[in-house]
């Protein structure tokens, strides 16, 4: 008796690109705490895990059916991570993520291509709109925090790190996501309407110390011929800071006086005073290791002709940054 066998072959197995993203806004727990010192800048090493697992599909290209075959291709992330608006006094400078294969408009960041193998297809195409049961692997964004020093109080802050994702799924199409402004409209329209955020505790802490309360430097009384260059006794700032550190002190008048120095201010209608450190400096760069004083002193500079008399009061401003 003789029989016949045959093996059914089925066709080409389904090719499809996809993009799809979270159906809501992400949610992420609470991530740091990060410290930041007197440098101002950091790299935030953040190992995001988001909660959500419904995704909602936002485009999609395929041909072919379905069918059993292995198929290469690729998965790759999108990230968005939005600019820190100014959150507890504290401002922030524009984010980035160092570990990205470049940025993709103006929030988002392509994480680059990982290759992957699909060992079985499904039997239809998915198209916008469908959803999806998935839980993102975690990712790893290295994303560079920059502080604005003059703000930069020592404490804790909670701020909200504006962020999204969206992810690339290539299952052997051979054209694989939109590209240029295509790309760019997707991925924004994602951003615009499923942006969440990721809670981020964020430690500022100083390498130096120092008084940070108001500095009072009283002239007393004066006649009109003891006015001219009279000098208010010192007040002794003690600047505390781990060995080798570099500090660059300035001293910038509140009411700048015309023809003088940027340490000058208006002392009342009838003259100046000319804030000085340490024997008439204003602005000088010193390293530091242990402690040093800065003996503050006003020298007052009446104007020229009557002197006025009666009280008066002038300000200025002593910044002490660290390098």
């Amino acid at each position: 008796m003789l029989y016949s066998l045959s093996t059914q072959v089925s066709d080409a197995a389904l090719r499809e690109a996809v993009v799809f993203s979270p159906s809501v806004p992400v949610n992420v727990n609470q991530l740091g705490p990060y410290t930041i010192d007197d440098t101002a800048s950091v790299i935030a090493d953040l190992n995001i895990r988001v909660n959500n697992n419904v995704q909602i599909y936002d485009w999609s290209r395929c041909t072919g059916v379905g069918g059993l075959e292995t198929i290469n291709g690729y998965t790759k992330w999108y990230l968005a991570v939005g600019n820190i608006p100014s959150q507890q006094g504290l401002s922030f400078l524009p984010t980035r993520i160092l570990n990205s294969a470049g940025a993709v408009g103006g929030f988002w960041w392509d994480m680059g291509a990982v290759p992957a193998v699909w060992q079985s297809q499904a039997s239809r195409c998915h198209v916008p709109g469908d959803t999806y049961n998935f839980v993102p692997p975690s990712v790893r964004l290295q994303i560079g925090l920059t502080i604005n020093r003059n703000t930069a109080t020592p404490g804790r802050y909670v701020v909200s790190l504006p962020f999204g994702y969206a992810y690339e799924e290539n299952k052997g199409y051979p054209d694989g996501a939109p590209k240029g402004f295509d790309l760019i409209n997707l991925l924004d329209r994602i951003f615009n309407t499923r942006i969440g955020s990721v809670p981020v505790i964020i430690d500022v802490v100083s390498r130096c110390n120092f008084q940070t309360s108001d500095i009072q430097l009283n002239h007393g009384q004066m006649t009109p011929a003891s006015s001219e260059g009279n000098i208010t006794r010192p007040y002794n700032l003690n600047v505390s800071c781990s060995s080798g550190t570099s500090v660059s002190v300035s001293i910038v008048g509140a009411n700048p006086v015309s023809g003088r120095t940027e340490n000058f201010t208006r002392c009342g209608n009838g003259g100046s005073c000319e804030i000085t450190f340490n024997g008439g400096r204003y602005r000088e760069t010193m390293q530091i290791s242990g402690s040093t004083n800065l003996a503050i002193t006003s020298t007052y500079h009446p104007n020229q002709g009557t002197p006025i008399e009666g009280a008066f009061s002038g300000s200025a401003v002593l910044s002490i940054l660290v390098n």
